[in-house]
Parts: C-alpha cells; sequence; structure tokens
C-alpha cells in the first residue's frame, strides 16, 4: 500500500548488465595481456628465456594480473561482506597498479568498468532487499 513502483531494475536487466560487465572487462582488461603474449614470445626469441624472465616477466604479470584478477571475479563473485571488501581492495591495487605503469592511459576505461560493476551490485543488493522484505510482507 502506497509503495509505488519499485525503482530496482528488473532482474533480467541486472543479468544484462552483468554479462556486459564481464565482456567488456574481458575486452578492456584482456587487451593488454593479450598484447603482452606476442612481446614475450618475440622477448624470448630475440633475448633467451632466462633474460626474458629477470626482465619482463614482471612487466608481463602486470598486464595479465588483472584480467586474471577479473575472471577470479567474474566465475565467482563474492556473496559475503568481507569477499566484496576484498574485491573492492584489490580493484584499488590494480588501479593504482595501471596508474603507475605505462599503462596509465588505461586507467579510465577500467575506472568507468568499475564504476559500473559497482553500481551493478548496489542494485542487484537493494532489489534482494527489497525482494525479502515483500516476502516478509
Amino acid at each position: 500500500m502506497g509503495r509505488g513502483p519499485s525503482t530496482a531494475p528488473a532482474p533480467h536487466r541486472v543479468t544484462t548488465w552483468t554479462r556486459v560487465n564481464a565482456w567488456t572487462g574481458y575486452l578492456i582488461l584482456g587487451l593488454p595481456a593479450a598484447l603482452a603474449l606476442p612481446a614475450l614470445a618475440a622477448t624470448i626469441t630475440k633475448f633467451g628465456l632466462w633474460a626474458t624472465l629477470t626482465g619482463a616477466a614482471v612487466s608481463a604479470l602486470a598486464a595479465i594480473g588483472p584480467v586474471a584478477a577479473w575472471t577470479i571475479y567474474t566465475r565467482r563473485r563474492p556473496s559475503t561482506r568481507r569477499g566484496a571488501q576484498i574485491w573492492l581492495a584489490t580493484a584499488a591495487v590494480v588501479l593504482t597498479a595501471l596508474w603507475v605503469s605505462p599503462l596509465f592511459f588505461w586507467t579510465g576505461p577500467v575506472v568507468v568498468l568499475l564504476v559500473s560493476e559497482l553500481a551493478r551490485a548496489l542494485f542487484e543488493h537493494r532489489r534482494r532487499i527489497r525482494a525479502a522484505r515483500l516476502e516478509e510482507a
């Protein structure tokens, strides 16, 4: 009575939003990783495996790390408050690493992606709370 229409997105929209965020993340975070692999292969060919491991491995991990973290996140999203806080801290570390790396120009698209994912998670949480309240009433 008097509650009015729900402002939370419909469940199918949240699912679409989730999929779009996941694929956008793979695209944004996967591009530097995809470009790092041929660079590593060329470095191994020119300088050898040991020189590549000692000189280029950290740079390769900096490029591959964010997409690896995103893959883990999208496979199993956090369901607890502590899990969400850990992922928020991980996102902050990734942004800091991108900001101080040669890929600093990539920070903008990553911030947009993470803000979209944060908004999606908040809307989903709000929808669950409203659904639980309606079941109680």
